[in-house]
């Protein structure tokens, strides 16, 4: 009887054990190659399937911090100190703003095929995606013939034009590439006759605009090309994208405004390597497909096919103005949209 409990004991003592070893490998976090540790402007939901396959091909662990706001000024003040390897943007001010500030390294060599409308000529930072800016119009009005910049000041659209606030950093580098082709005087003139075309005061974000031409309020508005496929793929927003036409308008030297989601290296980065390695992934042929296929943005990279949603539209091409001093013009874009007062009136 003794001999068959101290079997029995000797029995639950390796149950044990063994399920002491079960939880302790059930908590063991796994190991990576290394970590990236990243400031975004970016939502992370959109960064999702970009930072999966980094993660995956390379074996790094991806930490992200995002913010609307203030990254650039946090890596600023945080300075040696910070553990941030890179930034990464919804458009070129940010990046300009870093640079200037003497915050990036050189982010080594980048894919000959990266479109140079792109990234800076001294090499500090590089744009991931292109993301134009158009004009949305009313399939009902078939009247209107729109191709540039001008053709929404026409008598027939006065007080027929919807925006979200000119000061928004999406208008503002609409705005700066204008005073950079035009001048500021022709500008101020150009936004105070844009008054008389508002159907309202300026409000919302890109995807309200087209809402309100679905309930008639407006014609036309303006608005990133990418939320064309985001109401597309909404239900309860699928009937505005559906009441518009696309327009990829022009400026005066005969190209599409656009701006970048980019990055650049802090040169304060721990794991500079790694974030060299993030960007080189981030232009390659699968990582751009995906930017493409996942969140309707153009390619920076030649021989990428653009997002199929927009097959329909024509070729079109990048503005010449470089995407700097767009970004240096955008605080007086700032001052003459709040001199004239087309945000408040």
């Amino acid at each position: 009887m003794s001999m068959l409990l101290g079997e029995l004991m000797m029995l639950l003592k390796n149950a044990l054990r063994v399920a002491c070893l079960l939880v302790v490998l059930s908590v063991t976090p796994p190991v990576f190659a290394g970590e990236l540790n990243i400031y975004s402007y970016r939502q992370p939901e959109l960064l999702a399937p970009i930072i999966d396959g980094f993660e995956k091909e390379t074996g790094h662990k991806v930490n992200i911090l995002f913010a609307k706001s203030g990254l650039v000024e946090r890596a600023q003040l945080e300075g040696s100190n910070s553990n941030a390897d890179l930034i990464l943007t919804t458009g070129v001010r940010p990046l300009v703003q870093a640079s200037e500030l003497g915050l990036f390294d050189d982010l080594g060599s980048l894919p000959d095929q990266v479109q140079p409308e792109a990234s800076s000529i001294d090499g500090q930072w590089v744009g991931l995606s292109l993301r134009p800016r158009i004009f949305y119009v009313s399939k009902n009005r078939a009247d209107l013939s729109i191709n540039n910049f001008d053709d929404i000041l026409q008598e027939p659209l006065k007080g027929r034009f919807c925006s979200r606030p000119l000061k928004h950093g999406y208008n503002l580098s609409w705005l700066g590439g204008m005073i950079e082709r035009r001048g500021v005087a022709e500008t101020r003139a150009y936004l105070l006759s844009l008054m008389d075309q508002m159907a309202r005061t300026p409000q919302g974000n890109d995807r309200a605009q087209v809402q309100a031409i679905h309930e008639g309020i407006c014609d036309a508005s303006i608005g990133n090309a990418y939320y064309y496929a985001k109401m597309l793929a909404n239900d309860e927003q699928r009937a505005w994208a559906e009441s518009v036409n696309l327009v990829f308008a022009v400026g005066r030297d005969g190209g599409v405004h656009v701006d970048v989601s980019g990055a650049g290296i802090l040169k304060s980065a721990p794991n500079k390597e790694i974030a060299r390695e993030f960007i080189a992934y981030a232009l390659s042929s699968k990582a751009q497909a995906i930017y493409a296929d996942v969140n309707s943005e153009f390619p920076v990279v030649d021989g990428v096919a653009k997002p199929v949603i927009f097959d329909d539209v024509g070729a079109w091409v990048i503005s010449s103005t470089p995407l700097v001093k767009i970004a240096q013009r955008a605080k007086q874009a700032a001052m003459l949209v709040d001199e004239v007062g087309i945000d408040v009136n």
